[in-house]
């Protein structure tokens, strides 16, 4: 199987890395967004609407706590408040106590994110720096300190403030315009494709394109004033410590917008599911008197926090400069200032790789598999005047093992590399064949050794996600029935024992995280995007069919023409397709989750019909013929997990169970006429094709016991 399609093979796989590498590239913010450890740690959650709504409160205090701190509070240099902004394991843990025992988090079924514990922190060194002084502050806040640092910074903090203005003011039109088209599409106002937009859309997209150009402006300006703190003289002792301030503070904001970007993924996605699940029962948003909380609604979260994300990835490239120039100015590197002290996080690049970057899921698996074929008569065309059909009776093969796999996290990669024991491990139980679900796709495509471990490693790091299955059935007979001319079965010719061995290798990109609220909103918990090859071997009877409609009709009607002597046919596709599976997620104790696939393709054959039907059965009559066979080949499944282990517990045990079934159906186009117009021109259709007799279908149920650490 290896050797047989491995040119035409790798070429698709090598596409796949492309498109793989490809969406990672056009995803150049998700190092800010997406981060490894936050959807390792939030994956267990239910979406939760007061959980949701207390995070997204801390996310928009925090924010508004920094800009306190840069630019509302009095400062002196060596204030003590601003050695109080850091914030260390042993307070952490103590914050973190009280959170748990007040609501949302009292259940204990939620994570407490680290930038509640930076919240509730700065919020009490802000109000201690807000206390009555001995002395007035020399400058009206730090900006202030640190425009005196270099001259061409002088504007600093005139230009904090109008760049932060005009991000807050982007994202209320970016809203704007979002909401008026969701308005528009629920009356059902057509804007694409259209010549002209409503005269409402046309302002509302005006403004947006407005407001980012001056974003950019003012975003420019700052980062130049940062560019000249690089030269800031710092001979004097007092210049140097309004220096090493700055830069606590600026590594302190670096570290809460960088926890505040990794949160805001797993927001997005439960706000949306909030909506769905829990909105209704929710006091309506915006009525007077209601809490700040009532007041934000629940319904308006997928858009703010989707806003949130959008100003926080255009304001961390700020916070970067300005922490990477002052610690280059000051001789500290960044990992030693104050934000970076406590090292619990969920940001992949301050923790770093550790041993939670290795997960390991041991895997007791039983599966019971069977194939059938579904008669295409009446569906493909009309089959009367064939003589005989081919019957299949297969016992179904089955299974019961387990296997082990090591997988490694890389920097924002889930899963970047494994080790898959269950390639090589002995099944427990068989019967009738065996199933093989896991492999290397680099032994598929002939790699040994070394080198197919690289090569897999390789593919893991750019998010490629591979799928071996290989099925064989053992145990299981093939009849030539007779078929008289009106159609009825006349009785068995002739039986022999048959086997079916059976391959299916996917490769392919999973795309959700590149939607979190889509994905959200509509239970989405793998988009899988890729190519898809197939092999499997069956005897065949194979039956031409031609259209019998009129030649200027639009219609078309086959009928039987021909058919082919039992013979086994070899089937290779190729084909391009997705994988999409939709659930509850593994939050639940009990959770339910459907996969739909659908892939279409083609692949080489080679059949044969005889010259002459009337002439004995020789070689020299065989009219030999290696067309292009189509396919499309559609799956579906149903199934259920029962979590069995605490939410919270990093080690679970999950038991799963699904049903699922695959139709593959195949064809082949032998002849294409044309067919002239009356107005002159011309159109193409199929004039002869070639059918399998039936739909072939894989089916069978499935359960899993994993458990995951």
């Amino acid at each position: 199987m290896r050797l047989g399609f491995l040119s035409r093979f790798f070429a698709c796989a090598t596409h796949a890395l492309l498109f793989g590498f490809t969406a990672t590239a056009q995803v150049g913010c998700l190092p800010a967004t997406f981060n490894v450890r936050a959807a390792r740690a939030f994956s267990n959650e239910e979406a939760n609407p007061a959980v949701v709504l207390d995070r997204t409160l801390d996310i928009i205090a925090v924010r508004a706590d920094i800009e306190k701190i840069f630019a509302a509070t009095p400062y002196s240099p060596g204030d003590r408040w601003i050695k109080a902004l850091e914030l260390d394991g042993a307070e952490a843990d103590t914050l973190r106590a009280a959170v748990e025992a007040a609501p949302p988090y009292a259940s204990g079924d939620f994570e407490v994110p680290v930038v509640k514990l930076y919240r509730l922190h700065l919020e009490k060194v802000l109000q201690q720096a807000e206390a009555p002084r001995p002395r007035a502050a020399r400058y009206p806040s730090l900006l202030d300190a640190v425009a005196e640092l270099a001259p061409g910074a002088a504007g600093i903090k005139l230009q904090w403030e109008v760049f932060d203005k005009a991000a807050l003011a982007r994202i209320a039109a970016v809203m704007a315009e979002a909401r008026l088209r969701s308005a528009l599409a629920q009356r059902g106002v057509a804007m694409a494709p259209r010549a002209q937009d409503p005269p409402a859309l046309v302002t509302a997209t005006t403004a947006v394109t407005v407001a980012e150009k001056a974003e950019a402006v003012t975003k420019a300006a700052l980062l130049a004033s940062i560019d000249a703190l690089a030269k800031a003289d710092l001979q004097k002792p007092e210049r140097a410590l309004v220096a090493a301030d700055a830069l606590d503070a600026a590594s302190i904001a670096l570290r809460v917008e960088l926890e505040s970007l990794a949160l805001l993924p797993t927001v997005v996605v439960q706000s949306a599911r909030a909506v769905q699940d829990a909105g209704r029962d929710l006091v309506p948003a915006n009525a007077p008197g209601m809490s700040l909380e009532a007041t934000l609604g629940l319904a308006d979260l997928p858009a703010r926090t989707e806003a949130l994300e959008r100003r926080g990835t255009e304001e961390l490239p700020v916070l970067e400069k300005l922490t990477d120039t002052l610690a280059q100015r000051t001789g500290t590197e960044r990992e030693k200032t104050a934000g970076f002290t406590l090292r619990e996080s969920i940001v992949d690049q301050i923790v770093g790789v550790q041993l939670d970057s290795i997960t390991a899921h041991a895997k007791l698996d039983s599966e019971l598999m069977f194939y059938h074929q579904l008669g295409t008569n009446g569906a493909s065309g009309d089959y009367t005047g064939r003589t005989r059909r081919l019957e299949y009776s297969v016992k179904p093969v089955a299974m019961i093992g387990g296997r082990v796999i090591v997988a490694f996290d890389w920097l924002h990669m889930q899963n970047a590399a494994s080790l898959n024991g269950g390639f090589n491990t002995d099944r427990l139980f068989s019967t009738n064949g065996e199933i093989q679900s896991s492999g290397s796709l680099g032994n598929q495509l002939g790699l040994k050794g070394f080198v197919s471990d690289v090569f897999d490693i390789g593919v893991g790091l750019l998010g490629v996600r591979t799928r071996l299955k290989n099925a064989t059935f053992t145990a299981g007979e093939v009849r030539e029935i007779g078929v008289s001319p009106s159609g009825q079965d006349t009785g068995v010719i002739g039986r022999a024992p048959l086997q079916l061995s059976y391959t299916q290798l996917d490769v392919g990109y999973d795309i959700a995280f590149l939607m979190p609220e889509l994905a959200g909103k509509h239970w989405i918990e793998e988009i899988l995007l890729g190519f898809r090859y197939m092999s499997y071997q069956l005897p065949r009877v194979l039956y031409e069919l031609r259209d019998t409609a009129p030649v200027d009709s639009d219609n078309q009607s086959f009928a039987f023409n021909r058919e082919s002597p039992a013979q086994t046919l070899s089937t290779k596709y190729f084909m391009g397709g997705g994988t999409f599976r939709f659930g509850q997620g593994e939050g639940r104790a009990v959770s339910l989750f459907g996969d739909i696939g659908v892939y279409g393709g083609a692949g080489p054959t080679s059949y044969y019909f005889l010259a002459d039907i009337k002439a004995p059965d020789v070689a020299a009559n065989r009219a030999k013929q290696s067309p292009t066979a189509l396919v499309l080949d559609v799956s579906a499944g149903l199934g259920a997990r029962v979590r069995l282990t605490p939410r919270k517990s990093r080690f679970r045990v999950l038991l799963e169970g699904q049903y699922h079934a695959e139709a593959v159906t195949q064809a082949i186009v032998s002849e294409i006429r044309e067919v002239q117009k009356q107005d002159g021109g011309s159109v193409l259709s199929v004039g002869k094709k070639v059918d399998f007799g039936g739909t072939d279908i894989f089916h069978g149920p499935r359960l899993q016991l994993v458990g995951v650490f």
